[in-house]
């Protein structure tokens, strides 16, 4: 009916059929998305999230963009808050009572919110170091519905290979691809099949009578536990320093951990780590092509809280594990060895010798 909505770009079929099916929802029943975005971390929006708001743009959701005064406000009556539109927020710390106030009525009157928290910021801009913030407002409205954070910053074997500048005796500087525990390379689970990245995450303990958990680090994963002796410096974060592994100190704990989770009302989702869509750290954990799981992640979650677990699952469909397989056991890996040389020195020469037989039998059989 003389109606016309385009795609921007399509590389590849991966997506392609939410495309087609965001733009017939307009298309047919007028029907949009939008979504609230606030950061209270100290940061702003436009620097430092800009790549998660041209994200949300591209995948359908119109971005209204919030501010501390704005939400504050809110609690006195100042700004109302469609509770059908759901709220990102990045971080907390910068909230205070009031605007706290004003999401826990959000929330009362049916608002849905995902939230990127956790109990301490990190100095991005200078040495990485973790503090623990004075008073957050939000933590205790989690808690509320389920979702605690520990006192602790988790660690994994599975985790970013990054490009990291280290200053050597001399003063001068170079460049070194290191594995960086703090930063976890979540594995492909169903909350996320292609996986995501989070930054210097506290693992999360839940009521299970109201949430449940949707991201896990791996069974290899361990946490730190802070130094209180050294309040200036809680964890050792720097690349070059932090273990590796789970060492035998009595400030490691070896157990997985919970990343994020989502209330069973399906009205808030919790990830841990206030940075989790920061493009800085988007851009160092994904080198040259960025690393762009989480906001995929921030969409299925939004539909989600949207009430649209159809149209998320369709954005996840064809998800794909492109992960290592294993053989652990001694038995089955002598049986696939077994294999892999029959079938690389007796069945690929084979073949096409019993393919060269059959011609000749069937050439020769024709000529009599």
């Amino acid at each position: 009916m003389d109606k016309t909505l385009f795609i921007p770009a399509a590389f590849s079929a991966f997506g392609l059929e939410y495309d087609l099916n965001l733009r017939l929802d307009y298309l047919l029943e007028k029907k949009s998305r939008a979504s609230y975005v606030l950061c209270a971390s100290g940061m702003t929006l436009q620097k430092d999230f800009k790549a998660a708001l041209d994200w949300l743009n591209v995948e359908g959701f119109e971005t209204r963009p919030l501010s501390l005064r704005e939400l504050s406000d809110e609690a006195g009556g100042g700004l109302s808050l469609d509770p059908k539109i759901p709220l990102v927020l990045f971080g907390t710390g910068a909230l205070d009572a009031a605007a706290c106030d004003a999401l826990e009525n959000f929330l009362d009157a049916g608002g849905a919110l995902f939230v990127a928290a956790g109990p301490y910021s990190a100095n991005v801009d200078g040495d990485w170091s973790l503090k623990k913030n004075k008073r957050d407002f939000l933590l205790p409205l989690l808690e509320r519905r389920g979702i605690f954070f520990l006192d602790s910053v988790a660690a994994d074997i599975s985790c970013v290979r990054a490009n990291f500048r280290s200053a050597e005796d001399g003063g001068q500087e170079k460049n070194a691809s290191v594995n960086y525990p703090l930063w976890i390379n979540v594995l492909p689970q169903e909350a996320a099949p292609y996986g995501a990245t989070v930054f210097w995450a506290s693992p999360m303990s839940l009521d299970e009578s109201k949430t449940d958990p949707l991201l896990l680090s791996s069974p290899a994963s361990w946490r730190f536990l802070p130094d209180k002796k050294n309040p200036e410096l809680l964890f050792d974060t720097n690349p070059f320093t932090v273990p590796k592994s789970a060492v035998a100190d009595p400030l490691v704990q070896k157990e997985a951990s919970v990343l994020a989770a989502r209330t069973q009302d399906k009205k808030i989702v919790a990830v841990s780590g206030g940075l989790f869509a920061n493009d800085l750290l988007l851009t160092l954990a994904g080198g040259e092509t960025g690393d762009f799981r989480n906001l995929n992640f921030l969409t299925t979650s939004l539909l989600e809280l949207c009430g649209e677990p159809d149209m998320a699952a369709l954005k996840n469909k064809g998800g794909a594990d492109f992960s290592l397989w294993k053989i652990t056991d001694a038995l089955e890996w002598d049986a696939a060895k077994n294999f892999s040389l029959m079938a690389a020195l007796v069945l690929a020469p084979a073949v096409p010798l019993v393919f060269c037989a059959l011609f000749f039998w069937w050439r020769r059989r024709r000529t009599r």
